[in-house]
């Protein structure tokens, strides 16, 4: 039975492998991209012009994440629920409401940045001018509306190897877009109109792919009747997307803290160095990204068929694999990391070498990559937006206490000391837990009762 289950979960293991495989060599494709783009925008735009037009972008995707509903979660938890009862109807539906969900919050997210642009313009950027440059870049918020929910129905639907093509295209779009922006007028208005086009051309093709990937996609998706199937589910579904979001929202909002923190007391040069370290480094944290994609739906079937030896077998699993590679990787960036920089990026951004040093061993937080996808699949979204909560406490202490006296140095350890504490509340979160079921003790969980009796079925 052992060896059983031990050829179970590594075949559990290889699917999230393989799985996460379509997605990570897409990330690699984007992270390529990405990094181009970047040395592309250095060049023409220079070190203070790129600087506001990080603090511009910081500003309005901050916006944006704020009034962001994370649907997806909602989608890859409620759908292959709806399905496995075999009720199609509210399958759609569900699709329906996030899709509606999304298109709201960013519109409501458009009417924010644009409303708000004259005074960030003044306060956080001290350039009037670049007032019109956020109100161009706040249509972002409601051009990317279908990402969320397509993807996460793309995943739904095992289409690993479709969500690939979409990221590795929308990234050489951005690239490509960007280049021949930078050549053609190189200012901040012409990237900025390179990155809407893109994203746009990208929305398009999610849909497509939307459409394409469930028949019931098509035309018959847009009869919104089906949406009164949910009306009994309405309210564990609000709650579901309240707690995910604000847990998720929080922790992605706070990591653009920093930049703006940093507005108010550097120059736009110094700012440009430290965005150039954080950017870098963030390439290197999204390769996380699908393997947080696969590991979520495979831990959710897991905890939903009571496997939860299979899930700590699989999580230890993962963990090993991570650090044995993490380390060895943060050791090398930090020898090379100062010969690499000047010549790239431009003598002007030599600086960023010493930060990102600093915050390439952020990376190890990949190791725990599994964790907010077990919680949520516990039916523990309060717990998780009580940790993201404490989380964000505690960075902003670190920002408030080291960014005003160290600068961009302030802020790198502020950003690399969250992700230790960050482990440290998770691994005592897991210690808590121990080895009890989610549905034999209230203490434990917080799954909806729903919920609950169809895992006791």
């Amino acid at each position: 039975m052992i060896d059983s289950n031990g050829l179970k979960m590594d075949s559990a293991l290889r699917r999230v492998l393989r799985n996460s495989s379509w997605l990570l060599a897409a990330q690699v494709v984007a992270g390529v991209m990405m990094f181009t783009q970047i040395v592309v925008m250095t060049h023409s735009l220079g070190v203070v012009s790129y600087g506001t037009f990080a603090l511009l972008t910081t500003f309005v995707m901050s916006v944006i994440q704020i009034c962001d509903c994370r649907v997806w979660e909602a989608l890859i938890t409620y759908v292959p629920r709806y399905r496995s009862l075999g009720n199609l109807d509210k399958s759609i539906a569900m699709v329906q409401l996030c899709l509606m969900v999304e298109l709201v919050s960013g519109t409501v997210a458009w009417f924010a940045i644009v409303a708000l642009a004259d005074f960030s313009s003044t306060i956080l950027l001290q350039d009037e001018t670049v007032a019109d440059s956020i109100r161009l870049l706040a249509v972002l918020a409601i051009v990317k509306f279908p990402h969320e929910p397509i993807t996460a129905l793309l995943r739904i639907e095992n289409r690993f190897h479709w969500q690939g093509y979409y990221r590795s295209s929308l990234a050489c779009l951005r690239m490509l877009t960007t280049a021949i922006a930078c050549f053609v007028s190189p200012s901040i208005d012409s990237i900025l109109i390179a990155e809407i086009v893109s994203h746009f051309i990208g929305s398009l093709i999610l849909l497509t792919m939307g459409s394409t990937a469930v028949p019931a996609l098509k035309l018959s998706c847009w009869s919104f009747s089906r949406l009164k199937c949910l009306r009994d589910d309405l309210r564990e579904i609000a709650s579901f997307m309240f707690y995910s979001s604000v847990a998720g929202n929080t922790r992605m909002v706070t990591t653009k803290a920093d930049i703006l923190l940093l507005g108010l007391f550097a120059s736009p040069a110094a700012i440009a160095v430290y965005d150039l370290a954080k950017k870098v480094t963030e390439g290197l944290l999204s390769l996380s990204n699908p393997f947080y994609m696969s590991v979520f739906p495979e831990i959710s079937a897991q905890v939903a068929a009571e496997s939860f030896s299979k899930t700590r077998k699989l999580q230890r699993e993962i963990t090993k694999l991570v650090i044995g590679s993490v380390i060895p990787f943060c050791i090398l960036a930090t020898i090379l990391v100062p010969i690499i920089i000047p010549p790239v990026f431009g003598s002007e951004f030599r600086n960023a070498a010493p930060l990102l040093q600093i915050m390439v061993w952020q990376l190890l937080a990949i190791c725990m990559v599994w964790f907010p996808g077990y919680l949520l699949a516990l039916g523990m979204a309060r717990t998780q937006t009580l940790l993201v909560v404490c989380d964000a406490m505690i960075y902003f202490f670190l920002l408030a206490v080291l960014t005003p006296v160290l600068g961009g140095f302030g802020a790198a350890i502020a950003t690399t000391g969250r992700v230790v504490t960050w482990m440290m509340m998770a691994y005592f979160v897991l210690s808590g837990l121990g080895h009890v079921r989610p549905i034999d003790s209230s203490s434990h969980c917080e799954m909806p009762l729903t919920m609950a009796r169809e895992l006791n079925k």
